[in-house]
Formats: structure tokens, sequence, C-alpha cells
């Protein structure tokens, strides 16, 4: 039966493509926008941090953009309904948002995603068709950003690698179905992680605790958004796989230089010494 039930999601899954054309769609953020950020736990944060990545975002974006407004509607431990309901509270209060950023969430698997991920999958694309659909009813353009991260290994062991690859691939093609805007924050973070995670940790380089964003996670994803958004005037090549790649290409504009610079100086200070603590320990063990 699960099987059937696999086989039949991914008949679906083609037959869907067939059905809508997809397309490839560009936005930016212009004079006058209204810019509605939506998604759930990283998202809520993101805008009560000044280090989080909407805050970092908004700060460079009203150096370059004039009169620009943003409003912020994470919301904890958030599912794709649970934000629909929220941004139906929003567009209630006439807030009028002329572009939507939503940053789709990992809040929505937990251990019991796990157990029949393929039925879990179904639903998660059947809740987020729904909330994109409801943005496409007012024309709102609408920015979607795949997931982030559970987990920071980088060698498949993190126990939803398998279900965070296929629901990345399921919001990309939703994205092009329904015409919005797809940037892919996972592959990046992913890209930056085989560089960093050089001890395969759990956790640390881009996040508190495998799913929540430091201070790190959040810069990388701001950079992320501003590149992809216009606000660089050289592209992330192809090598830009570290923090120093993503300076290169934006530091013309100014964006964060001082800020990341001065964090990548103290994490390689914290690595050296690292690195001298385990080099004392092997000494010592030898004698």
């Amino acid at each position: 039966a699960r099987y059937i039930t696999f086989l039949l999601f991914h008949i679906f899954t083609v037959l869907s493509l067939a059905w809508r054309s997809p397309t490839s769609t560009y936005y930016t953020i212009s004079a006058n926008d209204r810019v509605l950020f939506i998604g759930d736990t990283n998202t809520m944060i993101a805008s009560a941090k000044e280090y989080g990545f909407i805050k970092v975002f908004e700060n460079e974006v009203h150096k370059l953009v004039p009169n620009v407004t943003f409003y912020y509607g994470g919301r904890k431990n958030a599912h794709p309904l649970d934000i629909l309901e929220n941004l139906e509270s929003f567009l209630i209060a006439e807030v009028n948002p002329t572009k939507i950023i939503y940053i789709v969430g990992n809040d929505q698997f937990s251990d019991d995603s796990l157990t029949d991920s393929t039925t879990h999958l179904m639903q998660i694309r059947k809740d987020t068709e729904k909330l994109i659909a409801r943005l496409i009813q007012d024309s709102i353009p609408t920015i979607i950003c795949s997931t982030l991260l559970i987990g920071e290994r980088i060698d498949g062991s993190n126990a939803f690698d398998n279900l965070l690859e296929e629901f990345v691939g399921i919001t990309k093609r939703i994205a092009s179905e329904f015409g919005a805007m797809y940037i892919d924050l996972y592959s990046q973070i992913q890209r930056h992680l085989e560089i960093v995670n050089l001890d395969g940790a759990n956790m640390g380089n881009l996040t508190l605790n495998g799913r929540i964003l430091n201070e790190s996670g959040h810069m990388l994803v701001a950079l992320t958004l501003l590149h992809e958004l216009g606000f660089a005037q050289t592209p992330i090549s192809s090598n830009s796989n570290s923090y120093s790649s993503l300076h290169t290409d934006l530091d013309r504009n100014g964006v964060l230089f001082q800020q990341v610079t001065q964090r990548q100086v103290k994490e390689n200070l914290i690595r050296e010494e690292q690195l001298k603590q385990r080099f004392a320990t092997v000494i010592g063990d030898e004698m």
C-alpha cells in the first residue's frame, strides 16, 4: 500500500507539471514597494533580531531603494496552513503588499514526518499549493525561497536529508507551476557547509541546534537574498561556496563587508584555538 501511495504521488507530480505551464519569473524590490515576509520560526526570529536576515536585508535595501516598507509575518512553529491564516490577517488589515517573500520553513517536519514520508510530503505539497494559490489569487508578485536545513552534516547522515531534498524539488516545481520567483536557499547553504563543516558537526556552523539559524546562518541567507534580488553588481559564481566568495561578489556595494569580515576573523581565531587544543591533547597522549 505504501508503494502504491508513493507511485501515485509521483504520477500526480508529473501530471501537474503537464497541466500547468512552467515559467521562469524574476522580481526585485522597487521604490514604494510594500514587502511582506512570511514563514515560520526562523522568519519570525529574522525580523526580531538585529542580526536576523530580514533586518539585515531591510537595512541594505533601504540604503539603495527609497520608500520601501517591510512587514513581518513570521510565526513560531508554523505549518503552511498556519502561515496562510497569518497571511489572511495581513490582507484583511489592508497592508496591501506589493511583494511577498515566503521563506519555506522546516517547522513542518518532525520525527513523525519520517514514519511515512511520502504521505507527509503529499500533505505538505497540498497545503503549500493552497497557500501559493491564495497569493496568486490577488496577483501579488511572490518570491518563494526553499526550506533551510535540519542538521548540518554533509555526508547524507542527517535524518531528514532525503525528505528535505525531495521537498526542495517539490517547492521548486510549485514555484514554476504558479509563476512565482524561486530562490534556492537550501543549495546555497549546502554548498557553504561543504566548505566550513570540516568536522562533520551537526550544528554550530549555521545553526544553534540544527534547525534555528545562528548569526552566521542569518548572514548567509541575507547575502543570498540580496544577491538573488539584484542588489549585487556581479553574480555569485559557481565557486562562491564560502563567505569570502560572497564578500567578493557583494563588496562593491559595501554590503555588510565589515560585519562579515569581523565575524570571519573571529571564527578563524576560534578554529585555530580548537586546533591548538587538539594538538596539545595529541602530544599529551603520546608522551
